[in-house]
């Protein structure tokens, strides 16, 4: 491993191991090596010194700050540390007035981002979208119990970083929170080999006024696993001043699947003039399906909003094999683990 580009990722557990595991996944590639807190506990040593070492020569370490702040090390970790490090207070002055007690009350999660402070390590600080607000909107681990004193710690631990500029922006979910993290460390990381030039092979296709939130994330999560120009989503790859038809219809001729994305509306939605869209012969979803249809492109209908698939009679000549294509559920409540299963079945296609 010798040579190799190295990453820490710092989150507390109990509250954002699903966002780290995704994290990790979407990052493994040749020449990186990424580590976390677990891989140096150990026995009869210090795993301060152990993080200490890491966190020292490696590239960049990906720091999460939620509401939850995690265990403390052992006194006499902190002050084997201090003492290896006397101008530790010099070089991160926001420490200053804690430094000098036996306990200074930050914990392990805490001290990673210090550390890379203090060596001068590229720090990403990523918090989550509810932080500093009453209300738990982003998604958390079941193991995560909210305690006042840990959140205001939180707070005090957020503005001794962030008055160094070191805030990257807020997390609402996995996939947003990794999307960030692989843009923002373009400098960092080793390029993934590329699969087939710079045009799209994964077109994904929705309807704005049914499934634009459910699209969205999927197309980040789909983004993480093959690839900025591997992923075809009209809401931004088509150019200006092309024909959105002519211009899907060439997409859709190069590509090794297209993804419909169905909800609760699709079948039903509705032009100004109260006609449902799929019965216009220039309607664009409809027209995207059919051209994949024509050209025998993998389609593969994606169910969300515990939706159904339509039935033949439900739909347009030209689309009516729709109903015949064999497709997956994602349900919310099981969205990583739901799209998991997408991505394992199209790895075949999108990696031969």
């Amino acid at each position: 491993m010798s040579g190799n580009k190295k990453l820490f990722l710092s989150a507390v557990k109990r509250e954002f191991i699903a966002y780290r595991e995704l994290l990790a996944k979407d990052l493994a590639r040749a020449g990186l090596d990424v580590a976390m807190q677990e891989d140096f506990i150990v026995t009869g040593g210090s795993t301060l010194a152990k993080l200490d070492g890491y966190i020292r020569s490696c590239d960049g370490v990906v720091h999460l700050v939620g509401k939850a702040t995690g265990s403390p090390p052992e006194e006499p970790a902190l002050a084997a540390l201090v003492m290896r490090y006397p101008d530790f207070a010099i070089k991160v002055p926001s420490l200053a007035p804690y430094l000098s007690q036996p306990q200074p009350g930050f914990s392990y999660t805490q001290w990673e981002a210090y550390l890379a402070m203090y060596h001068r390590r590229p720090l990403f600080v990523y918090r989550s979208a509810d932080f500093g607000l009453d209300t738990l909107s982003v998604p958390r681990d079941h193991r995560f119990v909210l305690e006042p004193d840990e959140v205001r710690a939180q707070e005090e631990h957020y503005r001794r970083i962030s008055d160094l500029g070191r805030d990257r922006g807020q997390f609402l979910n996995e996939e947003r929170l990794s999307s960030a993290v692989l843009r923002d460390l373009l400098e960092v990381l080793p390029r993934l080999g590329t699969t087939q030039g710079t045009h799209a092979i994964l077109f994904l296709c929705y309807r704005r006024e049914d499934t634009s939130d459910a699209a969205g994330r999927l197309h980040d999560r789909l983004v993480n696993a093959y690839g900025d120009d591997c992923v075809f989503m009209d809401i931004d790859s088509v150019p200006l001043g092309i024909d959105f038809v002519d211009h899907v219809s060439e997409q859709i001729s190069k590509c090794r699947a297209v993804i419909v994305m169905i909800g609760k509306q699709w079948i039903k939605v509705k032009d100004k003039r109260r006609r449902r869209r799929l019965d216009n012969e220039d309607d664009l979803v409809r027209a995207e399906i059919a051209a994949a249809l024509q050209q025998k492109v993998p389609v593969i209908p994606v169910l969300v909003q515990d939706a159904t698939m339509p039935v033949g009679d439900e739909l347009p000549e030209n689309i009516r094999l729709l109903a015949r294509r064999n497709g997956i559920s994602i349900s919310a409540s099981r969205w990583r683990t739901d799209v998991e299963r997408l991505i394992k079945e199209l790895d075949p296609v999108m990696k031969r």
